[in-house]
């Protein structure tokens, strides 16, 4: 199998132009300006991208030994004690096919239901791992539908794909008609860190994610919500969207750390129904003296 981490849209040696001791051993911090929404200065640290980049793939091919598996996911007529290796033995959960790809390998994900609402109410590791998430039948779309819920009192997280501490892990997700962020708690406060879709934990630096989007329109209804972000990592996306909607307080990519972004591809992105920037759709961007992106990459 070729690699699953091998995308021709990214082109990592456009980091290159982002720091200019790319291959040299200064140390993996830089010093950079990050502008304030009252439009002050702040300065935070950064990776170097460089060396940080050579961790990425150093971490690829120790942990990954492509090893390819297909499960099918049936929501009304699957059973998550099933095997999961044919349309009629399929897991009942998008959760259980992905716990079942082993680490170091990849795993096809195929959903059997045409038109049906698939939905993601818990955190889904994917450390380690390769996930594509397909139709059964090509062109026979999908939806996927991402639920805030309160795994304890007064905490509200919504269902997410994560990579654990400084892991790296790689999700595609094609034939999905809409993407929806859904908020069955609305009274209650998204806790910052689990607050994205596609997301690096928190418990080390450098974790690192790539998303592949093939899907039509995403839908942000959740207040302080995004779509990826992540702590001290590297994240990748690359797009095929028509459309991204979000109100004032959510966002396609939030971060305040130090995390770093390219985003590839096509989308049109619109804010309360009006078209906007990508980088006016991110929380978290850290910009030069200039106000130019320092931590965004991007061809759209």
């Amino acid at each position: 199998m070729a690699n699953p981490f091998d995308i021709s849209a990214f082109n990592l040696l456009q980091f290159a132009e982002m720091v200019n001791n790319l291959y040299d051993d200064t140390p993996m911090q830089l010093e950079v300006p990050v502008k304030q929404p009252d439009g002050s200065i702040t300065y935070k640290n950064i990776q170097n991208l460089g060396q940080f980049k050579q961790r990425i793939w150093d971490t690829i091919n120790a942990n990954m030994q492509f090893s390819v598996v297909k499960f099918y996911v049936d929501p009304i007529n699957g059973a998550d004690t099933n095997d999961g290796l044919s349309a009629n033995t399929a897991f009942r959960t998008v959760k259980k096919a992905v716990d079942s790809i082993q680490k170091g390998g990849a795993g096809y994900i195929l959903l059997t239901q045409a038109g049906y609402t698939y939905e993601i109410n818990e955190n889904i590791d994917i450390s380690q791992k390769a996930v594509y998430l397909y139709e059964s039948v090509y062109g026979q779309k999908y939806n996927l539908q991402f639920n805030t819920y309160l795994p304890a009192s007064s905490i509200k997280r919504i269902g997410q794909f994560r990579v654990e501490g400084g892991g790296i892990g790689f999700i595609k997700i094609h034939g999905c008609e809409n993407i929806t962020l859904n908020d069955n708690y609305p009274d209650v406060d998204l806790v910052y860190t689990t607050c994205n879709i596609f997301e690096t934990t928190n418990a080390g630096a450098g974790a690192n994610i790539i998303v592949a989007l093939n899907v039509n329109n995403i839908y942000n209804n959740v207040s302080g919500a995004g779509i990826i972000g992540g702590y001290t990592g590297h994240m990748q996306i690359n797009l095929m969207l028509n459309n991204f909607y979000l109100q004032n307080d959510n966002y396609f990519i939030r971060s305040d750390y130090k995390a770093m972004f390219e985003v590839v591809g096509s989308a049109s992105f619109y804010k309360n129904n009006t078209a906007v920037a990508l980088k006016d759709t991110i929380r978290g961007l850290i910009v030069d003296a200039n106000g130019n992106p320092k931590n965004l990459i991007t061809t759209i």
